[in-house]
């Protein structure tokens, strides 16, 4: 195993944040002690003398308590340091004594399985989002177009060239509306393929025990081809009754991935679970390890630990 070397990196490190631990208390010290003698000697003035040297007082006291909270600061993200030091000592540890003991294969496999549902849910988030986008797309442009009709009776009985022009630029919005709806749907679309290939990928793999998961895109593919470049003035009615049937189609199709996204978050979390429990006995077993060492480490701090993997895995 290499727990040596990553005892050696620990400890080059840790000694730089130790010398800058001390030497920023030191300075909090040395504060705290001018602070509290300028305090003082301003105590034992008379009034009058107070009145005059106040505001010089209070504006120094105000530097001193600025400069010690500055320090404090850094005090505390140096002893964050500290524990990030260990916490990464502890990690590297575990994993050397897991790669070297007889759960490893488990835990390579674990840690396979892991990265696929989790690029799994990702694909299939995105997927759901897209789905949502794509209806709202669809019912944002129902709405343009029934705006678009409204005008369009209008201006056949009206002889308003206000009218005339609103209608106009309804049309016209309406008409982009449309289009919007045709890049939804292609994100959609592509979104969906994405998440169908991982799928695909990960039931054909050994590793997962899948579930029966099928998302077909059953739109009927005639409604798409007729909207966009064929839209026109006299096919508005038309066009959003297409448009409805194609909301209709597609909101049970969406509602199936928003589903499966919470079936893949649930997977995953359990998952996690599974792996982070191994890892967490695997991480209190390295502290007689890092004690040979010279290496201090609680069961509560182990034990504190949330990360799923070591740094050096994850790189």
């Amino acid at each position: 195993m290499n727990i040596e070397h990553h005892v050696r990196n620990y400890k080059s490190k840790i000694s730089g944040i130790n010398a800058k631990v001390a030497q920023l208390k030191k300075e909090i010290t040395s504060y705290k002690r001018a602070l509290k003698t300028h305090v003082d000697a301003f105590s034992n003035r008379n009034s009058l003398s107070k009145l005059f040297a106040g505001i010089p007082y209070l504006f120094r006291k105000t530097s001193m308590d600025n400069s010690i909270e500055d320090l404090s600061r850094k005090l505390s993200l140096a002893h964050k340091d500290q524990d990030d030091a260990l916490r990464v000592l502890v990690l590297e540890s575990a994993r050397e004594l897991m790669l070297n003991g007889p759960d490893a294969e488990k835990l390579v496999r674990l840690e396979q399985e892991h990265a696929m549902l989790i690029a799994l849910f990702d694909l299939t988030e995105k997927a759901a989002v897209s789905g949502e986008n794509a209806l709202n797309a669809i019912q944002s442009a129902i709405t343009s177009l029934s705006d678009a009709e409204s005008f369009e009776v209008l201006d056949a009985v009206t002889d308003s060239k206000l009218i005339s022009s609103v209608s106009t630029i309804q049309n016209f919005s309406a008409s982009d509306a449309t289009e919007q709806v045709n890049q939804a749907l292609s994100d959609f679309q592509q979104r969906m393929s994405e998440q169908q290939l991982h799928w695909g990928e990960i039931k054909h793999s050994t590793l997962i025990e899948t579930i029966d998961f099928a998302m077909d895109m059953m739109v009927d593919s005639s409604l798409i081809d007729s909207l966009g470049s064929l839209f026109s003035l006299i096919s508005l009615s038309e066009t959003k009754n297409k448009l409805i049937q194609l909301h209709e189609e597609l909101e049970p199709i969406v509602a199936s991935v928003t589903a499966e996204k919470k079936r893949e978050s649930l997977r995953l979390l359990s998952h996690e679970s599974d792996l982070q429990s191994l890892k967490s006995n695997e991480r209190t077993k390295v502290i007689p390890l890092l004690r040979d060492h010279g290496v201090e480490v609680t069961r509560e701090f182990a034990s504190s630990i949330t990360d799923i993997y070591a740094p050096s895995y994850q790189s």
